[in-house]
């Protein structure tokens, strides 16, 4: 349908907006987890080498994304490397009273023509009224988006200030840039974590419309940019499929409900602009719906990557979280642990003084002296995240589950031998979070390169890297593989295979 003459759909729909919304019009939650599940969003372990406290910060959702509360501490377990740490726990909710973290929300509204016909007027009111709820230690800003962008600043606690700004930006203008919109409100959260706190989300309110809808490639490649950038800065994008000419069960909503499934967030749409108005006047506690579970400890070791994790056991089913990985910082030296190093070289020394006269009694007796064997360094899979033996060069847990192909390392070095399995049907290799495949070497880009798998054929693409992507000792933008194949990712050669 021609978005430039959508009066009649336009009346059609203004007309439904007088009419309160029935059961069969309710709104529409999507959730790819399809169950209550938690979700480890972040670990704070800024104080960890001070005081020894850590600080998760959790989300436990329902089948629909709504916050299910879980204040009970004993409930609680939180795991160092795979092993649970004895500590007293304290649970409260982000939002409840007293608590000094806020949340961060940028929200994203489509305001070209179609908007302004459609719904603009009921979410702009929905908006305003969310922005009232915030509290001093929130922060937000609005992104308005037609063929251009109008942003209300950086994320300020000056909400009455973002509300009314949003009255002095002309509505209307031609065929929408969406993703762009999206990345803008992206980059105003800062990477750091102590910045501005875990509570990271965008809102996203349109209909998915967007300049390159006949432009796949394009479109994918914008897909992509936006996921990354959301991983790393740790945001959540929500969306609202807004009612317009197109209709919200259209192919352009796709593009909201790729960006929500591979950010964490919740989709939803609205058939009626009075369905979109009631959504958003209670979505700040679907969003600020994180539990903040601090534990204090001195049992860890400092100045290494962790894999942290929580469970949590409701109606008698334990609930496992993702793990996160975060550098502890190392132990400062205090009375006690001096004291507790004291006592253990006193216990030492009269152990060796046992230990000496048992070896003295084995020698004696000519017979061998049994070693206590002990276990293997494990580490987390940077695929998988299951503790595994550190110098598993294949993770068999990956091996196990679905996969298309692996690539295995052939270059000489640390990585030698190293195996990593492609799963998806898109497959991003560099040395930054966020990909893939994580190859820590420094001829590796960030962001380096990727493997689309499409009816069986593995097309590998270079994303503009530093050194380039070699497929048989050739330099190659684009290349389909072959079983066999050997590549070079930077300096780190690999060979290609299928899954036989």
């Amino acid at each position: 349908m021609n978005r430039c003459f959508s009066i009649a759909a336009t009346l059609w729909l203004a007309a439904l907006a007088c009419v309160a919304p029935t059961p069969s019009r309710a709104q529409e939650v999507r959730n790819t987890q399809g169950s209550t599940f938690l979700r480890l969003d972040a670990v704070d372990v800024s104080n960890a080498a001070e005081h020894g406290q850590f600080v998760f910060f959790a989300s436990f959702l329902d089948r629909g994304r709504k916050p299910v509360t879980a204040l009970d501490p004993k409930a609680w377990v939180a795991s160092f490397d795979g092993n649970p740490i004895e500590a007293e726990l304290k649970v409260a909710r982000l939002f409840d009273q007293g608590q000094n973290e806020g949340i961060s929300l940028v929200v994203v509204l489509q305001n070209d023509h179609v908007a302004k016909e459609s719904f603009l007027d009921p979410a702009r009111k929905g908006v305003k009224k969310l922005l009232s709820t915030l509290r001093q230690v929130d922060k937000s800003a609005v992104v308005l988006f037609r063929d251009t962008t109008d942003k209300s600043g950086t994320l300020s606690p000056a909400h009455n200030e973002t509300s009314s700004w949003m009255d002095t930006i002309q509505d209307g203008g031609l065929t929408p840039i969406l993703y762009e919109s999206i990345e803008q409100a992206l980059s105003l959260f800062p990477a750091e974590f102590s910045a501005i706190g875990p509570n990271r989300a965008v809102l996203v309110i349109a209909d998915g419309a967007d300049q390159r809808d006949n432009q796949l490639g394009e479109q994918k490649d914008q897909l992509q940019k936006v996921v990354s950038l959301a991983t790393k800065r740790r945001v959540h994008v929500h969306a609202v499929a807004a009612p317009s000419d197109l209709g919200v069960d259209g192919e352009t909503t796709e593009k909201l409900r790729k960006v929500v499934d591979q950010t964490g967030g919740t989709w939803r749409k609205a058939t009626t602009a009075a369905e979109l108005e009631n959504y958003l006047s209670h979505v700040e506690q679907e969003i600020a719906g994180q539990h903040v579970v601090k534990l204090q400890t001195t049992d860890f070791d400092g100045d290494k990557d962790v894999a942290f994790k929580l469970e949590v056991k409701q109606d008698g089913s334990p609930y496992p979280s993702n793990a996160v990985i975060s550098l502890v910082p190392k132990r400062k030296s205090n009375l006690w642990r001096n004291v507790g190093i004291g006592a253990g070289v006193a216990v030492g020394l009269v152990l060796l003084f046992f230990v000496g006269r048992l070896v003295v009694q084995l020698v004696r007796n000519r017979q061998p002296a049994e070693v206590e064997a002990t276990g293997p360094t494990m580490r987390a899979c940077d695929q998988c995240t299951n503790q595994i033996p550190a110098d598993w060069k294949l993770c068999q847990y990956c091996e196990a589950l679905p996969h298309k192909g692996r690539l295995r390392v052939r270059s000489v070095g640390e990585l030698n031998g190293r195996v990593w399995f492609i799963k998806e049907s898109m497959t991003n290799i560099g040395s930054a979070d966020g990909n893939s495949i994580i190859i820590l070497d420094k001829s590796v880009s960030k962001r380096h390169a990727g493997i689309k798998v499409q009816d069986n054929r593995f097309e590998l693409a270079d994303f503009g890297s530093t050194n380039g992507v070699l497929v048989n000792g050739q330099r190659v933008t684009k290349q389909f593989l072959k079983s066999g194949d050997l590549l070079s990712i930077g300096a780190v050669e690999m060979e290609f295979t299928l899954k036989t």
